[in-house]
């Protein structure tokens, strides 16, 4: 079974996109990503929201399914890029891994210099 083409990209944030989310926070691989590794890879349910979600609405204040605002991170892309370098970006070796290659596929874009 082929999962992509050579054209094709594929982006990988694991264990869910809210780990690229709390990349966005100066330090927060150093004060919260390493020291809750277990619990958010993991990922269990606490009510009706999963772990990460719910460790991401504490610090934000913001519900990353609901509130149009999570995209003003887009202005600290570059802490999300440099705090992901101290994460797995191997999207092949992800399983039981903290793994995100988000920011390393938008510097690949920036280096290419593509217009989207």
């Amino acid at each position: 079974m082929q999962l992509a083409s050579d054209n094709d990209i594929l982006a990988v944030s694991n264990p869910s996109f809210e780990l690229f989310l709390l990349l966005h926070y100066d330090d927060s691989v150093k004060n919260i990503i390493f020291p809750e590794e277990e619990q958010i890879l993991e990922n269990k349910k606490d009510g009706k929201r999963r772990y990460i979600t719910k460790r991401f609405t504490d610090l934000s204040g913001m519900n990353p399914k609901e509130n149009p605002a999570v995209g003003n991170l887009a202005s600290k892309v570059d802490i999300a890029i440099r705090q992901e370098k101290l994460l797995n970006e191997n999207i092949y070796d992800a399983i039981g891994r903290l793994t995100c290659n988000i920011g390393n596929i938008i510097e690949s874009i920036r280096k290419d210099n593509i217009q989207i």
